[in-house]
C-alpha cells in the first residue's frame, strides 16, 4: 500500500488488510512516514501500522520511538518484537492476536493498554518493571507469567 502525500488522517482499519505486507508513504506529507514497509507518524515516534503479511517474524522497533500505537500488530505474524528503552506507552490491543511467544517491556513504559497483548496463545514470558501501569485486561486469554524486576 502506498500513501501519497495528500492524505493527512487515516482511520482505525485502515489497514486491516490480511494480504498486505508493506506500507510506503510519499516522502513530502506531512504526517506519516514509513520505515522497512511499517507506518508511523512523521516525526517516527508513534509506530500506527505493522502490515498484517509482513514476512518477517522478528521486529526491532527502531530507537526514538515513544508509543505502539492501538492495534499497531494486531493479528501480524510477528513472533518476537525488540521494545526499546524510551517506549512509554503501549496502545490497547497493541499485540493482540500475534505469535509472540516472550517479550521483554523496558522501563521506560510506563501503561500497557487494555488488552495489548491478548489472545496471544503462544505468549508465555513477560518482563516488566514493577513501576508499569498494566490495565487488569491486558495479558486476557494469554497463558502467560508476568516476571517483575526492579
Amino acid at each position: 500500500m502506498s500513501i501519497p502525500a495528500t492524505v493527512t488522517d487515516i482511520h482505525e482499519g485502515a489497514f486491516a488488510i490480511k494480504s498486505l505486507e508493506a506500507i510506503t508513504v510519499a516522502t513530502e506529507n506531512p504526517c506519516f512516514a514509513s520505515k522497512d514497509g511499517v507506518l508511523f507518524d512523521k516525526s517516527l515516534q508513534t509506530l500506527i501500522a505493522y502490515p498484517r503479511s509482513k514476512p518477517d517474524a522478528q521486529y526491532t522497533i527502531p530507537s526514538g520511538l515513544r508509543v505502539i500505537g492501538d492495534k499497531a500488530f494486531t493479528e501480524t505474524p510477528v513472533r518476537s518484537v525488540s521494545i526499546p528503552r524510551g517506549v512509554g506507552d503501549i496502545g490497547e490491543y497493541a499485540f493482540a492476536h500475534t505469535k509472540l511467544a516472550e517479550v521483554s517491556i523496558p522501563s521506560s513504559v510506563s501503561k500497557i493498554g487494555t488488552h495489548a497483548f491478548a489472545f496471544c496463545t503462544q505468549l508465555i514470558s513477560v518482563e516488566l518493571f514493577r513501576i508499569t501501569k498494566v490495565h487488569r485486561e491486558a495479558f486476557i486469554a494469554s497463558p502467560v507469567r508476568l516476571r517483575y524486576r526492579d
